[in-house]
């Protein structure tokens, strides 16, 4: 679930309808990866994030961080952030 907390993890940051920073943690979207999109496990994260129905959420996203090729990997389920 997104926060409006300042992680301490690899993020992506949006600003909602309000001009709030919503905050998408890495882990936090391998989880829902796993959850709700099993079958793109160890897809690249453009396709996990049109899985889960966030392409609009991250078309204006940001992120201070490298970016992984996965959100969740298909054989060990880590997160790969």
């Amino acid at each position: 679930m997104p926060t409006f907390d300042f992680p301490s993890e690899p993020y992506f940051v949006i600003y909602d309808e309000n001009g709030r920073r919503v905050y998408f943690t890495f882990r936090e979207i391998g989880d829902r990866v796993r959850k709700e999109a099993p079958e793109t496990l160890g897809e690249h994260i453009f396709v996990q994030i049109d899985a889960l129905g966030l392409n609009k959420e991250f078309e204006r996203a940001g992120t201070p961080h490298s970016l992984p090729y996965t959100f969740a990997e298909k054989n060990t389920g880590e997160n790969n952030a």
